[in-house]
């Protein structure tokens, strides 16, 4: 696991970012409206150290999570995608009015 403490601190940066935009952005969405998360790892070892920051961010909301090793772009360690829930008639509504698809 050679870049556990990369991807931890990776882990984190783009979780407040996330955090941050959501706050900044949209009125009605948070970390509890992930339902689903695809990670794609240079080494799959490294799994592990996205297990830990998964369940540090999440805490007790555990949305379900794939990891898979692949051969990303070079330098990259480690990338993810997320699927996001949001209520049946309430989009995802920016505040500069704008919908978010």
């Amino acid at each position: 696991m050679g870049h556990t403490r990369y991807l931890g601190e990776s882990s984190r940066r783009s979780a407040r970012s996330f955090d941050s935009w959501t706050r900044s952005s949209c009125r009605n969405l948070s970390r509890l409206n992930i339902c689903s998360g695809r990670v794609s790892l240079a080494d799959v070892d490294d799994v592990e150290a996205v297990n830990v920051e998964w369940r540090r961010y999440f805490e007790g909301h555990a949305p379900n999570r794939r990891c898979y090793g692949v051969a990303l772009q070079l330098g990259m360690q480690v990338e993810a995608a997320f699927v996001i829930e949001v209520e049946s008639g309430s989009m995802a509504v920016p505040r500069d009015g704008a919908t978010v698809v």
